[in-house]
Parts: C-alpha cells; sequence; structure tokens
C-alpha cells in the first residue's frame, strides 16, 4: 500500500494507466516546483470514484437543488464573463450551456457538468451509493498511509473517508490534501487530522473562490494560488509549487535533500 491515498472523481471517466500518469508526474512536477525531491516514495493508490459511473437520483427535490446549485454558479460567473450575462433571462438549457462555455470551464458540456451535479449531490446528502464508495475507500486507510488527497467533489470523499477510517494509529496521524472544493459542503467537526491544507484559487467558480478556513478554523490551512482552474482537472491544482510543498511536508521529505 502507497503512502499517498488518491481520491478522484466527479470529471469525464479515464482508465487505471492515464490516471497513474496524470497523478503520478503532476506530483513529481509539483515536488520539484517546491524545491523537494523528483520522485515519489511509491505510485500512489488511486480510487476512482468513478467506477461504476454515477447514476442521478430523478426525485423532484435533487432536480430543485440542482437549478439552485447552477444559478449560484451562474451568479458567480455574471460578474466575471459577457458570454455568461448576454444569456441572463434565457431558458435553462440555455443557460446551462452558456456556464459550461463561460472562463469557469473549458466547453464542458451540459451533461457533464449535470453530472457533476449529481455527483456532488450524493456526496453531500450521503446517499446509499457514497456511502458505499466512501467506506471502500476508508478501508483502504490504515498505519502505512500518510496522506491522502482529494479534488474538486472528490475532496469531499476524502475527508469523509478520513473520519470513518478505524485502522489510523494515533501515533501516525494522516495528513489531508484537498483542492476545489464546491461550495456547499458541510464540513465534518472536528476533523481528525493531523494537519489539513486546503488549495483555492479565488478564480474557481465552483468553489465561489472561498476557502474553508472561516468554517473549520485552524484546523485547515487555506492556501491561494493561481492556476487555470476552468479545467478542473489535476494537473492545474497538483503540478504547482504550493501543492508540491503541501505534499513533500506531508511526506516529511526535506527540500534541502534535493541539492
Amino acid at each position: 500500500m502507497s503512502p499517498i491515498l488518491v481520491v478522484h472523481g466527479g470529471g469525464p471517466h479515464r482508465d487505471a494507466s492515464a490516471l497513474q500518469v496524470e497523478w503520478s508526474t503532476s506530483m513529481m512536477d509539483g515536488l520539484a516546483l517546491a524545491g523537494y525531491p523528483y520522485r515519489l516514495p511509491a505510485p500512489p493508490t488511486i480510487v476512482d470514484l468513478e467506477t461504476p459511473r454515477w447514476e442521478p437520483d430523478p426525485d423532484a427535490p435533487e432536480r430543485d437543488w440542482t437549478r439552485s446549485t447552477l444559478d449560484e454558479w451562474w451568479r458567480n460567473a455574471l460578474f466575471a464573463d459577457d458570454r455568461v450575462r448576454d444569456e441572463t433571462g434565457a431558458a435553462f438549457d440555455a443557460r446551462l450551456a452558456a456556464l459550461g462555455r463561460s472562463r469557469f470551464f473549458t466547453g464542458l458540456p451540459p451533461e457533464d457538468l449535470l453530472h457533476a451535479l449529481a455527483v456532488l449531490r450524493h456526496l453531500l446528502t450521503g446517499s446509499d451509493v457514497a456511502r458505499e464508495r466512501v467506506g471502500a475507500v476508508a478501508n483502504l486507510i490504515d498505519g502505512r498511509t500518510r496522506v491522502v488527497v482529494g479534488l474538486g467533489v472528490a475532496a469531499i470523499a476524502a475527508a469523509d473517508a478520513l473520519c470513518r477510517a478505524v485502522a489510523v494509529p494515533a501515533s501516525a496521524p494522516v495528513t489531508l490534501i484537498t483542492a476545489g472544493v464546491p461550495s456547499g459542503w458541510d464540513v465534518p467537526r472536528p476533523p481528525p487530522f493531523r494537519a489539513w491544507t486546503n488549495l483555492v484559487d479565488p478564480a474557481d467558480g465552483l468553489t465561489g473562490g472561498r476557502g474553508l478556513r472561516a468554517r473549520c478554523g485552524d484546523v485547515v490551512r487555506d492556501v491561494p494560488l493561481d492556476c487555470d482552474p476552468r479545467l478542473h482537472a489535476v494537473r492545474p491544482y497538483v503540478a504547482t509549487t504550493e501543492f508540491g510543498a503541501a505534499l513533500g511536508t506531508a511526506l516529511g521529505t526535506s527540500p534541502e535533500s534535493s541539492r
């Protein structure tokens, strides 16, 4: 078992080998940018929440929630992108398509936006499917785990899994690294993490540009960074000095050892 556990999900489906290459190379680049050795102690263990694919709950409350959440993202985008502003008052489908073309995304199709919302809804409400998948992640966390990483909606699953893990001894607590955490999350209290670093880009429309410290207190350290959050992908957040520094610290590596 690797000391690094990655929880991935909420985006386009990719096969296991592609995920391993994307996460490993991005992590190594982040470490190098932060002045740490350009290597990992072992390839990360990656749990893909997208296998099998999530299915939306067709009930009416979800449809109402989906519209209200999209309205929040829409309001965030209104002040930043004329393409969104021009669709004010348009039908729901037209506004959804305009949001996907906005500066907060990179031509994301409406069906992918709705899928991301379905996954977010499952995790926020703790559906049976979410509990099963988070439980599977929690079962992988043991005394060898040093850091758990979650990006976007997967950050919610990563934190919840750490709260549920029973095989982590008090003498070897785990560090949590999250990035691009969606707004609306009821953060676990008190989170049982040795350290928690949350990376946030103020331009990320899904987060509302806000960190977690105001909701969680001193247990979390919000680290601002300037990446390209529109991609909502691994590399813009992970292949950065900020992520590399958080990962290197969590692994107990010294930057000076790379010189």
